[in-house]
């Protein structure tokens, strides 16, 4: 089986096993881990294990290897949707049997291991920024876990950690006990409790949100503690950000009691919510509508690019961190044009969606390169239909600006494609200091929260001050901040070497002459500790 041929074809009578309910249990992925000896039996045939996981291996190759982020599905894309081929788990065995025997993560095509994420011996010498993002991602560790079996099939959603804590390498016990007469919400609670040392930052408040309707299985449950109950966050929030930059957490998270459920961290008050677009899909609305909502930020900008390269970036950018492709993909000026291009079509078509102009191939497949130049200077014609302050630019001059050796229809399709995606799980939001930003589509987001800065935490947060204490609402993108610019200058007093400290005096209550405030930073923010509940 080194090769499945060049068209799957031969291999579409496999289909109906492969989209068994079976794969899709969760109690059926410790056995089918770490079973030492695997063969399947199907309608009275008998299939080895190896050969079936070099089966899902090879199908996971071929739909997806030299594929880019924005081509078409080829024939074997489409089959390894149909048996619903993924990176891990079930779905590709040998990827996730080949981790846990390394202990580190594998490149899923080659499934060379990556040694350099070797755990080190102790959890707070961990760097959060190196390890983040496997954390986040791979089954092997017990976020990426959480994510991963989130939405496999369980009677109990109780299983869903008593399982999770036996597929993992970063969990070995440590004489806990885990009794089902627990309710799911202290099991969730303590789950959180772990992560904080797992992860040796807060990275796990990406899959935090609170919704208008509170879910009955999990009441109690501290706006701090993640709900692993289905359907979870946008995956972007997951991706390669340092919000915090290198600034480490808070030292002393869980205060003196643990039963308090307090999760204390260290950060500043960034911003506050405006307004926001809604809880419904952002990519189905009216681009007019979403155009006119996103103009409340225009007063703030020096100029009509300034505004546009701002509304292209917290549009695009999440989307381009979760495909693990450059901010810069995209030049200022496409940026610029590209979204001019979309807001004419919006106020020359009432009702468009960007969700009317997917697929972009197929919808466009027959325009040629002059044609995108005729249709530029035909939606120059209907400029007078924008309101008046977007009138200031010239979409022909600003074709006319981007290199020859770029082409802009396909690139205006990739544009698109990612404003879509971005828009379909997350919610446009604009801050009282003019800033654009996406915050988690479900959550319920209200004017006047408090956008924060959480050390240790590599991505805003949304929070809601409730009495003394806060309330975590949900993650937020927030444009030009992501990569540490908020907190440049910001001294902290925790250092990474205060761990070993807390660990060897074995309590997590700060000392009383530990700083709770101060102002730092070229900003002069005023940065305090603070409750979460």
């Amino acid at each position: 089986m080194d090769d499945l041929g060049n068209h799957p074809v031969s291999w579409e009578p496999l289909i109906p096993l492969f989209q068994s309910p079976y794969w899709d249990r969760l109690w059926i992925q410790q056995e089918l881990l770490f079973a030492k000896r695997l063969e399947f039996h199907c309608r009275g045939v008998n299939i080895p294990g190896n050969s079936l996981m070099k089966f899902q291996h090879l199908v996971f190759q071929k739909s997806s290897l030299s594929r880019g982020p924005f081509d078409t599905l080829s024939d074997w894309a489409t089959f390894g949707k149909q048996v619903s081929i993924r990176d891990f788990c079930s779905r590709n065995l040998l990827g996730w049997r080949k981790m846990l025997e390394c202990k580190v993560p594998v490149e899923p095509h080659s499934l060379v291991p990556d040694y350099s994420l070797r755990k080190p011996p102790a959890e707070w010498q961990l760097d959060p920024n190196k390890w983040g993002p496997a954390l986040s991602a791979s089954p092997i560790y017990m976020l990426g876990a959480l994510r991963h079996v989130r939405d496999l099939k369980v009677t109990d959603p109780k299983d869903r950690v008593h399982a999770t804590l036996g597929l993992i390498i970063d969990y070995e016990g440590d004489n806990e006990v885990w009794s089902y007469e627990e309710s799911l919400a202290e099991k969730y609670t303590r789950i959180a409790w772990l992560l904080i040392f797992k992860c040796n930052s807060l990275r796990f408040l990406a899959e935090v949100k609170l919704t208008e309707k509170p879910d009955p299985t999990v009441i109690g449950l501290p706006s701090w503690v993640p709900n692993w109950n289905p359907p979870g966050n946008a995956a972007f929030f997951h991706a390669s950000f340092r919000a915090a930059g290198d600034i480490p957490m808070f030292p002393y998270p869980l205060g003196g009691h643990m039963e308090e459920r307090i999760l204390n961290a260290r950060g500043f008050q960034y911003d506050s919510v405006r307004q926001t677009l809604g809880t419904r899909d952002n990519s189905r609305i009216p681009l007019s509508q979403l155009f006119t909502f996103s103009t409340s930020v225009l007063d703030s900008c020096a100029d009509l690019s300034r505004y546009f390269d701002d509304l292209a970036s917290a549009l695009i950018e999440p989307s381009l961190a979760k495909l693990q492709l450059s901010q810069s993909y995209f030049r200022q000026t496409e940026k610029i044009f590209y979204l001019y291009v979309l807001h004419h079509y919006a106020f020359t078509t009432p009702g468009l969606r960007i969700a009317d102009i997917l697929p972009y191939e197929a919808n466009f497949s027959s325009q040629s390169r002059e044609d995108w130049a005729g249709s530029i200077k035909y939606l120059q014609s209907f400029h007078d239909l924008l309101p008046s302050d977007l009138r200031m630019l010239d979409l022909t001059k600003l074709s006319d600006v981007i290199p020859q050796s770029l082409d802009q229809y396909q690139r205006f399709g990739h544009f698109i494609t990612l404003i879509s995606q971005t828009l379909g799980s997350g919610c446009l939001m604009s801050s009282t200091s003019f800033h654009l930003g996406i915050i988690e589509r479900k959550a319920a987001v209200e004017a006047e929260d408090e956008v924060w800065i959480l050390f240790g935490c590599p991505i805003p947060m949304i929070l809601r001050l409730d009495g003394s204490a806060y309330v975590v609402v949900c993650p937020t993108y927030v444009c030009n901040i992501m990569d540490g610019q908020a907190v440049e200058g910001i001294y902290s007093p925790d250092q990474f070497n205060m761990w070993p400290k807390v660990l060897r005096m074995g309590y997590f209550a700060k000392p009383s002459t530990h700083k709770n405030s101060y102002v730092s930073g070229d900003g002069k923010v005023y940065v305090k500790v603070i409750k979460l509940r």
